[in-house]
This record gives structure tokens, sequence and C-alpha cells, in this order.
């Protein structure tokens, strides 16, 4: 069976409540982050929420998972993610972070005004 040339269509998703993203944007640089979130913004209903996974510097394994495993992840901080968001068309930090139990892992909410 031959490929059809709608094989390359972009499926639109506008006025989602709830995107969100847990083990992904810990491998992109903030340029592509930035992209990703202004993606999501436009995405997004009014007061729909995103929620974004990433590691913490406090990450105890961090030296192993880089040297050993070659395993490298950009670790990011409260501050950081709020940086993000306030560089992002969301154009406003973070409006909760939260942690899991170990505390390694940080999920930063914001919610599109």
């Amino acid at each position: 069976m031959g490929r059809s040339d709608r094989s390359h269509e972009c499926l639109e998703k506008r006025d989602q409540d709830l995107i969100y993203s847990i083990g992904l944007i810990d491998y992109f640089n903030d340029d592509f982050v930035i992209r990703l979130l202004n993606y999501i913004h436009g995405a997004l209903a009014p007061g729909g929420k995103v929620i974004l996974g990433n590691f913490h510097p406090r990450n105890p394994d961090k030296a192993l998972m880089d040297h050993v495993f070659d395993w490298r992840l950009i670790h990011r901080t409260e501050a950081d993610m709020d940086r993000l968001f306030r560089a992002s068309a969301f154009q406003r930090a973070s409006t909760n972070v939260r942690f899991e139990e170990q505390g390694i892992n940080l999920f930063a909410e914001c919610v599109k005004q």
C-alpha cells in the first residue's frame, strides 16, 4: 500500500484543559522548552493548565547518571522553571510546584490566563 499525500497532516489540538509531560523536557535546552511552552499555551483553553516534570538538581544519582550511565539530563530548579514560564507565552512564573515523595522530580504547573 502506497503512502497517502496526507501522511504529514498536522492535527490541531486546541482548547485543552490539561497538557502534561513527565520525562521529556529534561532532554532539551531552554530555547526548545520555551518554544514547546509557547505551543502548549496556544493549545490550552483559558484557565487550562500545563504540568511539566523535570529532574531537580538535588537528585542524589545525578553523578552516577552523568558519568557511569552516560545519561545526561538537564536538571532544573523551581527558579529555572519559573524563568522558562516567564520567557514563554505564559509570561508568568509557575502557579504551583510539587515534588514526588523523594523530592527528586519536580512538577511545575502553570495556568493559562
